[in-house]
């Protein structure tokens, strides 16, 4: 059979796309069902473990409870001894003080200590105000005394003196001295602060237990696990003794030595069950421990047989998987073989339309026709094929009407910069001139495109006198820039005139009216300072009210002439004057400065325009104006502008 014709990497990419497609999604489901049934089954295997263990911990402790039953006897009769006479000596102690003779006292006490003490008991006299006046019959009861308690934070006695105890009443506990079990009764004596302590040495009790034990008692319980064996072979049953070595067990060859960390959780907690890996092999166990017999009832369960079977069925899953894959790939390209030709058709045409000069309208239109005109059975791909076809036939017209746009762009882009041009030549080029000291000019015009309407205007009157004019069209792009170009001639021929600020504005106001049919305006303020005698004559069409500051503190021009011109042909501009003082700046802005947002969408505002001028008033003019504009990029950071921005600071001897 006839392979495909498709070329090698789009193979690699069919296949790998199967692959993905099929094969990855399933091996991640066979993932999460082998993760929940592995759980499952060793949470049944930890149950099972579990039950096991506390069957066989109950026959244990039934085998030895009637050797518990007797231990405990014992030891309840030796705390009732010590009990007794405790009582007694207290009794005997308090008889004799009320004959109020010392000497009778010491005789009786020491009397009664000889006949209660030997080589096991030891009988103090304990006095909690006073240690001096303890009373005891030989350096051995002193150590007894000393040695550190089952806390091994505090000596006996230290754990005597913080004993909670009413008078007349007794208490008992156990410790060790020198590795040797000891019993402790404690009785406090009625209206004294002495105690009785008794002292019992069960070393050689404890001894004798403990050697029958191993020997007897063990004998029992190996009849439980030869009963055992019978039941469960998988299932390993133990005893060991406290250090972890094994004593019994059902299956002797299949001992596991525990970690000591866990023997000690579970002699702490008296239980214990979890997995533990050992030779990269999972076991389940479950301990007890018996304090009384200081022995670990261990059972162990190994989950292998079964965690192997679940992973070989889940690989004949995946194997099953990637055959049903490759089969089904071989299916989809014999399937697809006549839609990937016409691919292959396309792509070829591809590479030779990249080939050839895209104005060659004759070598496109024979790639076209190579393109095969026979359906091949899917109706999508013939589409693909026919819009190809078109579009090979079509490119070099597209092409062409491309580069002519191109060309027209770049014509309007150059006639655009000559127009920037033009109009940044209109505004003044330096404003340093020595004219105009004692005052300094600072102006800033900051464009949104190549061509706009905002403007500012300096123009020396006569020696005393010069004019400073600053303004914003209502529109942008080139009908800004007609407008404002006029607008600035208008102004310069009324300055030639003599005209004051307000007949100025009124005149301007008029002829800009006359043709305006895109209803136009411009926010305009125009001002005189005489160097003199610093006034400053103003009038203000619309634009945003100027700040001055000086030492003083901040203030505005408030007062409005009217409208902007052209938008009211018939309006009369008022005239207002005012006075500079020596240290104070004046700031004149369009109010694109107030819209400038940053990346948040806040506007710069009014706000900040007045603190940077309170907080740099005594900069210098041309320190201000570069000031002012590095604060408003910092804020504005890459955010473009929608409205131009234009300022200028005037200050004298700046």
């Amino acid at each position: 059979m006839k392979l495909p014709t498709l070329t090698i990497n789009f193979k690699m990419k069919v296949l790998l796309f199967v692959v993905v497609m099929l094969f990855i999604p399933l091996f991640v489901i066979c993932l999460y069902f082998y993760g929940s049934l592995r759980t499952e089954i060793l949470n049944d295997t930890n149950e099972e473990v579990r039950f096991e263990e506390r069957l066989f911990s109950y026959m244990v402790s039934n085998s030895q409870m009637y050797a518990i039953r007797e231990i405990s006897y014992d030891l309840k009769i030796k705390e009732d001894i010590l009990k007794s006479l405790s009582i007694m000596l207290s009794n005997v102690i308090d008889k004799t003080l009320r004959f109020n003779n010392q000497t009778l006292y010491d005789q009786v006490r020491d009397c009664i200590l000889k006949s209660v003490n030997d080589q096991k008991t030891h009988f103090i006299i304990y006095d909690r105000l006073n240690r001096k006046r303890n009373v005891y019959l030989n350096q051995d009861d002193y150590k007894y005394l000393a040695a550190i308690n089952r806390a091994k934070t505090k000596t006996l006695a230290e754990y005597i003196q913080t004993a909670t105890l009413s008078e007349g009443s007794f208490m008992h506990f156990y410790y060790t001295y020198e590795g040797r079990p000891c019993l402790v009764g404690i009785y406090s004596m009625p209206n004294s602060s002495q105690l009785i302590v008794a002292i019992e040495d069960l070393y050689d009790y404890h001894k004798k237990y403990e050697e029958s034990s191993d020997s007897d008692i063990l004998k029992n319980v190996d009849i439980f696990l030869s009963a055992l064996e019978y039941l469960d072979n998988n299932v390993v049953f133990s005893i060991l003794n406290d250090q972890g070595k094994q004593l019994l067990s059902n299956q002797p060859d299949q001992f596991m030595p525990y970690p000591e960390s866990i023997l000690n959780e579970a002699k702490q907690d008296e239980f214990w069950v979890g997995g533990i890996m050992n030779k990269n092999q999972m076991t389940i166990a479950s301990i007890s421990y018996f304090p009384s017999l200081n022995w670990f009832i261990t059972v162990t369960k190994q989950p292998n047989s079964e965690l192997s079977l679940l992973i070989q069925n889940l690989v004949k899953v995946l194997f099953l998987t990637l055959w049903i894959a490759l089969c089904g790939l071989l299916s989809i390209a014999l399937i697809l073989r006549k839609p990937f030709s016409r691919l292959k058709d396309i792509a070829q045409s591809a590479r030779e339309i990249e080939n050839v000069g895209l104005n060659d309208a004759t070598k496109l239109a024979q790639i076209s026709t190579k393109m095969p005109a026979q359906s091949c059975g899917y109706p999508d791909i013939d589409h693909l094929v026919l819009a190809f076809k078109n579009m090979s036939a079509s490119l070099s017209d597209n092409v062409q009407n491309i580069i002519e746009l191109s060309d027209k762009q770049k014509r309007v882009e150059g006639e655009l910069n000559a127009a920037h041009n033009i109009q940044i030549g209109i505004l003044p080029d330096d404003l340093a001139a020595e004219s105009f000291a004692p005052y300094a000019l600072s102006p800033r015009l900051i464009s949104v495109k190549e061509v706009g309407g905002n403007f500012y205007d300096a123009i020396e009157l006569d020696e005393q006198r010069f004019a400073v004019v600053i303004g914003g069209v209502s529109t942008t792009g080139v009908p800004a820039a007609l407008f404002m170009t006029m607008t600035v001639t208008l102004i310069r021929q009324g300055m030639m005139m003599h005209l004051k600020p307000a007949a100025l504005m009124t005149e301007i106001n008029k002829i800009l009216c006359l043709h305006n049919p895109n209803m136009l305006n411009v926010k305009l303020f125009i001002c005189i300072i005489n160097k003199s005698d610093h006034t400053i004559t103003y009038a203000n069409g619309g634009q945003s009210k100027p700040l001055l500051c000086s030492a003083k503190g901040i203030r505005s021009l408030t007062l409005n002439s009217g409208p902007a011109p052209g938008s009211m042909p018939d309006r009369q501009y008022l005239e207002f004057t005012d006075q500079l003082a020596e240290d104070e700046m004046l700031l004149l802005y369009t109010a694109g400065l107030k819209k400038a947002v940053n990346a948040n969408g806040k506007s710069f505002g009014e706000k900040r325009i007045v603190e940077f001028i309170k907080n740099n008033y005594t900069c210098t003019a041309q320190q201000a104006a570069s000031g002012l504009e590095q604060a408003l990029k910092k804020y504005r950071d890459s955010t473009p502008l929608s409205d131009e921005i234009t300022f200028m600071v005037v200050k004298q001897n700046g």
